[in-house]
C-alpha cells in the first residue's frame, strides 16, 4: 500500500468516477483501475463495485474511506511540513534592487557562510522595491538588499532595517563626453552640467510623494529658477543604457549599476555625503538558522568598511 494509492482511493470515493480522477493525476483509466485493484488485493476486500452509471463504495469501501482519509490528511501535511523544513534549511535567499550592487559586506559574508556551511545554498534574486517588500512579507526571501527610501508607504515597521554604507551622489554622464581628469565636481559644477544636458531620472519617481524629479534638484542641488530638462524615461535597471548612448546625464549612489558600465563615467557631487542609505531589511523573527548566521556575519563585515 503506497501513499499514492491511498490517494486515489480517496479521490475515487468522493467522485465516484473513474474518468475524472484518472484526469485530476493525469493518468490513463486503466493505471487508475490497476492501483485499486492492487490496493483491494492488498487488503482483501472489495472496496468499489461497478453499477450502470457508474461505480459506488461497497461497505468495507466507506469504512476504509471514513478511517483513512484523517491519517491520509495528516500523513501529507507531515511530508509537506518535513519538505518545507529541508527545504528552509538548505537555501538563502536575498533579494537585490534590480539597479543595485549587493553590498560588499554580505558578499564577504556569503563567502563566511558557505565556508562554514558547504550545503547551504544561497540564491539571489533581483527586483523592485515593491516585488522585494512582498516578497520579505511571505516569506520568499529571507532578506533584502537595497536603499532605503524616506517614504513610509515603502517600508513596513515590523522589518529589521541593517545599514551596510552611506554613500554620497554620484553624476553619471557618458564615456565619449565625460572629463575624464575629474574624480568629483562642486554642486555648481553640476548645476552647469544639468544646463547643458537633459537630466534623465525613472519614471516610478512620481510617484513618490518627496521624490519629484524637479523637487529633487531644486531642494538638494539648489537649481531654484533654473532651466533644466527633465526626462522620465523607464525603470531605473534602463537609464544605464539611456546614459551611455549620450541622450543626457543621470544622478546615482556609488554602488549602482551604472558603476560597472565600461561606457559610463561617474563623478561625486561634492558635499552630498549620506545622500544614499544601503543596507538589509529583515524580519525581526528569523527562523533559519543560516539566515541568523549570515545576517551576523554581516554586521561583523560592515564595521571593517566605509563607503562614499
Amino acid at each position: 500500500m503506497t501513499i499514492q494509492q491511498i490517494g486515489y482511493f480517496i479521490r475515487l470515493a468522493e467522485e465516484l468516477n473513474y474518468t475524472l480522477v484518472a484526469r485530476m493525476f493525469f493518468i490513463t483509466q486503466p493505471t487508475l483501475s490497476r492501483q485499486i485493484v492492487n490496493l483491494e488485493n492488498e487488503l482483501n476486500v472489495t472496496l468499489f463495485v461497478r453499477e450502470h452509471n457508474g461505480v459506488k463504495l461497497t461497505v468495507e469501501g466507506e469504512h476504509f474511506y471514513n478511517r483513512i482519509k484523517p491519517i491520509y490528511q495528516d500523513l501529507t501535511a507531515a511530508i509537506e511540513e518535513t519538505q518545507h523544513i529541508r527545504k528552509e534549511s538548505v537555501h538563502v535567499t536575498i533579494g537585490l534592487q534590480e539597479e543595485q550592487l549587493i553590498s560588499s559586506s554580505i558578499v564577504i559574508a556569503m563567502r563566511r557562510l558557505q565556508q562554514k556551511y558547504p550545503d547551504v545554498q544561497i540564491n539571489i534574486l533581483r527586483g523592485t522595491p515593491g516585488f522585494l517588500f512582498e516578497g520579505l512579507q511571505n516569506g520568499k526571501f529571507d532578506m533584502i538588499n537595497m536603499l532605503k527610501y524616506p517614504e513610509k508607504n515603502l517600508v513596513d515597521e515590523s522589518f529589521e532595517f541593517l545599514k551596510t554604507q552611506d554613500e554620497s551622489t554620484y553624476m553619471v554622464i557618458a564615456k565619449e563626453v565625460a572629463d575624464h581628469d575629474k574624480l568629483e565636481i562642486s554642486k555648481q559644477e553640476f548645476q552647469e552640467y544639468c544646463r547643458k544636458y537633459p537630466v534623465i531620472l525613472p519614471e516610478l519617481f512620481e510617484h513618490f510623494s518627496m521624490s519629484r524629479p524637479r523637487e529633487i534638484l531644486e531642494e538638494t542641488y539648489g537649481m531654484q529658477d533654473m532651466e533644466i530638462q527633465i526626462l522620465q524615461r523607464g525603470t531605473p535597471i534602463s537609464i544605464p543604457v539611456q546614459v551611455a548612448s549620450g541622450i543626457g546625464i543621470s544622478i546615482s549612489n556609488k554602488t549602482n549599476m551604472f558603476s560597472i558600465d565600461p561606457e559610463i563615467c561617474m563623478y561625486r557631487i561634492q558635499d552630498t555625503e549620506k545622500s544614499y542609505l544601503k543596507g538589509i531589511f529583515y524580519p525581526e523573527h528569523i527562523t533559519s538558522p543560516y539566515a541568523k548566521t549570515l545576517i551576523r556575519f554581516v554586521k561583523e563585515e560592515i564595521k571593517k568598511y566605509t563607503f562614499d
